[in-house]
């Protein structure tokens, strides 16, 4: 889950990863299970902070691929430092953490909304994203912020909604639509463990994911990601599967 999380946070947009790091500083962390813990075990010289060697050990033991592993800890590390902070792991996590969602975009938007009038104006977005922002030491995507607008502003008033923001969030989150292969489910996965990560793509809680997991093990005999890599088309309906979620999860192991 840590690896998918980091490999899918470094794909997506500097306005995405603007957002997550500014709840991060400020959410109560204690509410995402098994966070603090995640931390320190890569942690392993215990001072607050993850070096490129600490990131290096732990995604190698996650079966990262060496290669990739640099650029994770640059896409990462928004404050370009060196080293993962606490609060940009957190960041790093946000979009997997599927009960949280709601909470998150909502803070989000009215630290992106400085002026609080329930939308996001271009010089608001160039605030945060310039020097004058808590964001100052963050490195662009190549991006324009006129650019970064135009994407999350679908009625084309030049400003923000809710709504957009809330809208390009979860798309920029979205695991089924996750821009490397590597975010993919493998063949060994439990199916309680990849039904848990579509939360957020589905806009639905974790604890009614694994409900349709521990069915599909008790009724049809199907625990892992290979188990259903075998099925054929015709036994898909057979699962009884919300439409949507049989969408989005045959995407995600790729059939």
């Amino acid at each position: 889950k840590v690896k998918k999380s980091l490999v899918t946070f470094a794909h997506m947009s500097h306005v995405s990863k603007a957002a997550m790091t500014c709840i991060a500083a400020q959410l109560d962390t204690n509410k995402i299970e098994g966070l603090a813990e995640s931390f320190e075990s890569l942690d392993t010289d215990h001072d607050g902070k993850l070096s490129a060697a600490e990131l290096a050990a732990g995604l190698a033991e996650m079966g990262a691929e060496p290669d990739s592993i640099g650029q994770l800890l640059i896409s990462v590390d928004m404050d370009g430092d060196g080293a993962i902070q606490y609060s940009e792991f957190v960041a790093s996590l946000l979009q997997v953490q599927g009960k949280l969602v709601d909470d998150i975009i909502y803070h989000a938007f009215h630290i992106f909304d400085i002026n609080g009038d329930g939308s996001i104006s271009l010089d608001e977005l160039r605030a945060i994203l310039s020097g004058s922002g808590p964001l100052a030491a963050v490195l662009p995507d190549g991006k324009t912020v006129e650019q970064a607008l135009s994407e999350m502003d679908l009625s084309c008033d030049g400003a923000v909604s809710f709504h957009e923001f809330k809208e390009y969030l979860l798309r920029q989150g979205n695991i089924c639509e996750g821009l490397q292969d590597a975010t993919q489910a493998v063949a060994g996965d439990s199916l309680e463990e990849v039904f848990r990560n579509l939360a957020v793509a589905l806009g639905r809680p974790e604890a009614e994911l694994a409900v349709q997991a521990k069915r599909l093990a008790e009724v049809h005999w199907l625990n892992t990601v290979d188990d259903l890599r075998k099925l054929c088309d015709s036994d898909w309906p057979r699962l009884g599967l919300p439409l949507k979620l049989e969408r989005v999860l045959r995407n995600q192991i790729g059939t």
